[in-house]
């Protein structure tokens, strides 16, 4: 690594690597509550209030909307208040949302109650990310895969909660997701810092400039410029698409495996044997990411994932999850470190988080139709197959997005749009 180490050579681990840490965990209860715990309380919900499939799933949908429209207003306040008091005021709001929907008993409250957590929780996403970003620049994409394998590991102990609810009921289960904000994401919450310089360190963990060396903390574009260059649409484009497919199809996985006749049960251990194949996966991602051209292997990726929709679309029989397990998971796991770094690449950290957020709320807007829309597939037609095979299509429109992103935009007068 170029440069010199830091003054804290006391120190025998970077403190940057304690935030990776820390956004490692948060995003392990971002996973479980969010992304995978719903469908493991689907069917008992569907089955104990008769709501119709897509209504319900449409709460999933929502949280994209909600996330999107949201991350703007996350980055704003991240810039004001500092990335710690955000997501600790996230880590209250989240665990009180999942505390309603414990006690719900109507459709509204079910999306009341959602709504609230989805708006805490979703600062436990920007914020890492954003804290990251600022304390890495030539490890940046390793970093971000290495917290973002919480996320996968959200789903590893998804087995633990579909037995709590099977055991104790979906809303104690749930109950104590929402405590577990409180007890723990909140603590980790406070170790994050988005200044190295307030420590004493500067990015990477050196003391002089180098190829991977420092890199001032304002230094980019404005979100303003940012926003009319042609590397930001096309890369709104490539991320919009892959998590278009993950967004419809993790909230109804385990109800659709139920009418192939495939368990609840093995549907969960499916899930922790995705988050044990999506680990290596985004770790991979980031590893490339920083040794090879990032739009070339985010093109690899998004092609994986179209591969492994169509495939999902075809299961019938319990060994055919390795199809979701090895294609899809890894899919689309390796394209997330590649995207949130790429706009630190692109764009530099100035104002990292209102463009990853606006990113997000664009994205958000098609995102909130997807579990919805394949709810509505499944409860027309009887199966969620044509739902599949759809947005597996579409989603090979990713790669040829992801190949025309320029490779570099902090000039923004050479990439307007």
């Amino acid at each position: 690594m170029a440069g010199t180490p830091s003054s804290h050579t006391d120190r025998r681990i970077f403190y940057g690597w304690y935030i990776v840490g820390a956004s490692f965990l948060l995003q392990t209860y971002y996973g479980l509550s969010l992304a995978y715990g719903f469908g493991v309380i689907l069917p008992p919900v569907l089955e104990e209030t008769g709501w119709s499939r897509a209504e319900t799933s449409a709460i999933y949908g929502f949280w994209a909307l909600e996330g999107g429209l949201m991350a703007p207003v996350y980055g704003y306040l991240i810039d004001r208040w500092g990335v710690r008091t955000v997501v600790v005021l996230g880590s209250i709001c989240g665990g009180v949302g999942l505390l309603i929907v414990s006690r719900i008993d109507t459709l509204p409250l079910f999306y009341f109650g959602f709504a609230v957590a989805g708006l805490g929780i979703g600062t436990m996403w920007l914020g890492p990310l954003t804290a990251i970003a600022h304390w890495f620049r030539g490890r940046r994409a390793f970093a971000m895969a290495l917290a973002g394998c919480g996320y996968a590991f959200g789903a590893l102990v998804l087995p633990l909660f579909e037995w709590a609810v099977a055991t104790y009921g979906w809303r104690a289960s749930l109950a104590g997701i929402g405590v577990g904000a409180f007890a723990c994401c909140i603590p980790l919450a406070l170790t994050l810092r988005d200044d190295p310089a307030s420590l004493g360190y500067s990015v990477d963990g050196v003391s002089e400039p180098g190829e991977k060396g420092p890199e001032p903390e304002a230094s980019g574009l404005t979100a303003r410029e940012a926003f009319v260059t042609r590397a930001f649409w096309f890369l709104v484009g490539a991320y919009t698409l892959c998590t278009l497919a993950k967004t419809a199809l993790l909230p109804h996985m385990i109800q659709y495996l139920s009418e192939v006749n495939i368990s609840s049960q093995i549907g969960a251990y499916a899930f922790a044997a995705f988050a044990v194949a999506s680990t290596p996966s985004r770790l991979l991602g980031g590893l490339l990411g920083d040794r090879y051209d990032k739009r070339r292997v985010l093109a690899v990726a998004l092609s994986i994932l179209s591969v492994g929709m169509f495939g999902v679309a075809f299961i019938t029989q319990p060994w055919h999850l390795c199809v979701f397990v090895l294609v899809v998971g890894p899919g689309y796991q390796m394209t997330m470190p590649l995207i949130t770094s790429l706009i630190g690449d692109l764009f530099g950290v100035r104002s990292y988080a209102v463009i990853l957020g606006t990113a997000t709320l664009i994205g958000g807007v098609f995102w909130f139709g997807a579990p919805p829309f394949a709810g509505w597939v499944a409860d027309t037609y009887g199966s969620y197959r044509p739902a599949w095979i759809v947005l597996g299509a579409v989603t090979l429109l990713g790669p040829p997005l992801a190949l025309m992103i320029p490779r570099r935009s902090l000039d923004p007068q050479s990439d307007r749009v």
